[in-house]
């Protein structure tokens, strides 16, 4: 996301207060969406309070969906952070909320990030089962940007492996699959 982050902070700020006051969806959301900004600024701090506060509102008003994808933010925070434990433990119940919810879409992500801490840890073979199906998921789903970067993540686990060939035919593929949606890139691995 490019823009003004500041400008757009004080705004969600602010819009996030006044909801709070009457502690509604849209507050939930408000403060969902000031803790994804803070997320992508990498102060992982105020963004896990921030996220930890809205998943605690959506659970209060009963919005299990938004409660889930807040799991989910705050799973990907840990991960960024290298604290895999607590990061499986929260994406993993996130997963379930979403399967229970028959949110095919949250359910996918959650594994595609489970399998990238796998990946994070070494476990290869394990990692590459789960972003393969994460993979087909996202295709049947249509989500190719989420199987884009599955496609990353399996081109860097060959390249971990040596197997140079293919994991340039899995990056190229990224690469050409990212072009074709409008994006640079789609994630750093």
């Amino acid at each position: 996301m490019q823009g003004n982050h500041s400008a757009t902070t004080a705004i969600l700020t602010d819009a996030r207060a006044q909801f709070i006051e009457i502690e509604n969806r849209l507050g939930a959301r408000c403060s969902r969406s000031w803790g994804y900004i803070l997320k992508m600024q990498n102060n992982y701090s105020e963004a896990s309070t921030t996220l930890t506060d809205a998943r605690d509102q959506c659970i209060r008003i009963g919005n299990r969906v938004d409660a889930a994808q807040c799991s989910h933010s705050l799973g990907n925070i840990l991960r960024a952070q290298c604290n895999y434990s607590e990061a499986t433990a929260i994406l993993t119940n996130a997963r379930a909320q979403f399967f229970e919810i028959g949110n095919h879409l949250g359910v996918t992500q959650c594994s595609q990030s489970l399998g990238d801490i796998i990946r994070s840890q070494g476990n290869y073979s394990e990692a590459t089962t789960i972003l393969t199906e994460a993979r087909a998921k996202f295709i049947e789903i249509g989500d190719r940007a989420g199987a884009a970067e599955c496609s990353e993540s399996l081109g860097n686990i060959l390249f971990r492996q040596r197997n140079y060939n293919e994991a340039e035919k899995h990056l190229t593929h990224t690469r050409d699959q990212c072009i074709d949606i409008g994006r640079d890139m789609c994630r750093a691995a």
